[in-house]
């Protein structure tokens, strides 16, 4: 399976045989993008982010194996970074959303979640008291997503690594 971005807003999801014959290349405009960031692939579940909206939205799609769209969302965020699935097949989108303090804007790690249908569960904020913070990669193992990202802190002296461990339930576990 293939994800890209199509020239107009939406999401093509192309599926190649072992010959690297097209089975199938369909595309779904119902939610926007700029620039295709992830995929994964996990039971029937096939989920794709981008940027939307100059890099201030998260633009998601959700199609299955057989290439049927499922649902989209957009939503406020910078990109959606990297996507997990759970075994119940709901989404975790990685991004960071900005936060106004001061005459600064200051951004922190965020974690959407969606279920099966799309439906929005809940949305994490992580917070690590830099100035900016972005999450870059996540994995999902044994119920457990490990993130790693970088910290910019305040007065932008130094950058700092981030990693950190959820359940599926967006409960810190741990940071370093």
């Amino acid at each position: 399976y293939i994800g890209t971005v199509s020239l107009n807003p939406g999401f093509n999801l192309i599926k190649l045989d072992s010959s690297g014959n097209v089975l199938f290349d369909v595309s779904n405009a119902s939610a926007l993008n700029q620039s295709f960031t992830s995929m994964r692939l996990k039971n029937n579940l096939i989920v794709m982010t981008s940027y939307a909206y100059n890099g201030s939205q998260v633009s998601v799609a959700a199609f299955d194996t057989s290439g049927t769209f499922l649902w989209s969302s957009l939503f406020a965020g910078r990109g959606g970074m990297d996507v997990e699935i759970d075994d119940n097949s709901n989404s975790y989108i990685l991004t960071q959303q900005s936060n106004q303090v001061g005459p600064a804007t200051q951004s922190d790690i965020q974690i959407f979640k969606f279920n099966s249908a799309g439906t929005l569960l809940n949305q994490y904020n992580y917070d690590f008291g830099g100035s900016h913070e972005v999450g870059t990669r996540m994995t999902l193992v044994n119920n457990k997503i490990s993130i790693i990202g970088w910290s910019i802190q305040s007065g932008n002296a130094y950058m700092d690594w981030i990693t950190f461990q959820i359940d599926l339930n967006g409960t810190k576990l741990w940071d370093a």
